[in-house]
């Protein structure tokens, strides 16, 4: 049974993170960190640096935009945007939304917590935004979460990207609106993620021009039109990739394969590509002078001829066959160039024995298809 609360919770896999500064140090040597106008990798040890030499043949050093898919259309999920308190000690210890905050709070204080602090629990309680003292004394401020897939780097999941610029969760919020409106969709839709310049002018200051994130298509509106049609495999891969991959699974995978999805007794039914071929000839019909009352011969191809020497029945080991016997049988099969389309009119139609799945053998029976296979005649 699933755990309520729990079991219907889904979280993206996350890779790692991608960063937009840099740490560095003053004249005292403290540490602090800087802006930069490229995406900063994973650094060595964390998760997602074992990656470093396909960023780096991809993009080069430091790159300024990066090709990514959002894979839902959650915007909840793919960019989280809350206030969120962080201390040295605890990281995380408030998060809210301007109205409702899940506030960890030190039980014997009622305050944040803090290293010395022994029992905490989250409380759920109004967040004051901009006006929370936590706000004005910078220890609280505005982080979006940005997720997305990274389709030329290794690896199933997400990468991450935190932001704290107002101006760059407008943006994103304005380029997500945009591309849904345009495409119909976010998610799977090929896109860039940018660090671009602008100038802003902060209250009471002067100009300056900051780096900040947007999300960039190259397509006109004819080509977005296009690709809003298109499945994911053909916007990501290319029609040419699609195109080549098809002609690949016809050539690896062919039409006997889709045999083994069939039970024995529906493989034994089905026509071979021989006996369809032949079924589909236009054969000319006979002239009336020309027809006979005599009976048509009949023709018997017999591919498995009983044995001259019928087994005792009491002597038959009626024990099922193991997965390794079947898989013996599919390495006969794979071996030989049948089907299962064949084996299947061996066990029922020449022996009769009825079978619905290679399961349902018993050894005395996977003694005579081996047989069979020694002699050549499967």
């Amino acid at each position: 049974m699933p755990i309520k609360g729990l079991t219907e919770q889904r979280r993206m896999p996350r890779i790692g993170k991608l960063h937009l500064g840099i740490k560095v140090k003053n004249a005292k040597g403290v540490e602090y960190p800087k802006a930069v106008d490229y995406f900063v990798y994973p650094a060595e040890g964390s998760p997602g640096s074992e990656l470093l030499d396909q960023f780096k043949k991809e993009y080069g050093e430091k790159p300024k935009e990066l090709e990514v898919i959002f894979p839902l259309e959650d915007e909840e999920s793919i960019a989280s945007q809350y206030y969120r308190c962080y201390s040295k000690s605890r990281g995380l210890v408030c998060r809210g939304d301007g109205e409702t905050a899940m506030r960890m709070i030190d039980t014997t204080t009622g305050d944040l917590p803090n290293k010395d602090s022994k029992d905490t629990e989250l409380k759920e309680m109004p967040c004051a935004g901009r006006e929370c003292p936590d706000y004005k004394k910078g220890n609280c401020r505005e982080v979006m979460n940005l997720q997305f897939m990274l389709p030329k780097i290794s690896g199933i999941g997400v990468w991450q990207v935190d932001s704290g610029s107002i101006n760059s969760i407008r943006n994103i919020n304005s380029c997500l609106e945009m591309i849904k409106a345009v495409y119909g969709r976010v998610s799977m839709i090929p896109l860039l993620l940018t660090i671009e310049p602008i100038e802003v002018t902060p209250p009471g200051g002067t100009k300056k021009t900051v780096h900040v994130l947007n999300i960039r298509s190259m397509d006109n509106m004819i080509e977005a039109a296009i690709k809003a049609r298109k499945s994911p495999l053909e916007l990501i891969a290319g029609p040419e990739v699609v195109a080549t991959a098809e002609k690949d699974i016809e050539e690896m995978w062919p039409p006997d394969e889709e045999d083994r999805k069939l039970s024995l007794e529906e493989a034994a039914e089905r026509k071979t590509p021989k006996e369809i071929a032949e079924a589909a000839e236009e054969k000319p019909e006979a002239k009336p002078e020309e027809k006979t009352n005599e009976p048509t011969p009949q023709v018997e191809e017999e591919l498995f001829p009983e044995p001259e020497v019928e087994p005792d029945p009491a002597e038959r080991d009626k024990t099922p066959v193991t997965q390794e016997q079947i898989a013996d049988i599919h390495k006969f099969v794979g071996e030989s160039g049948m089907t299962l389309a064949d084996i299947g009119k061996y066990c029922n139609q020449d022996k009769g024995w009825r079978v619905r799945d290679l399961k349902d053998l018993q050894k005395w029976q996977y003694g005579e298809i081996c047989e069979a296979f020694k002699k050549g005649k499967a």
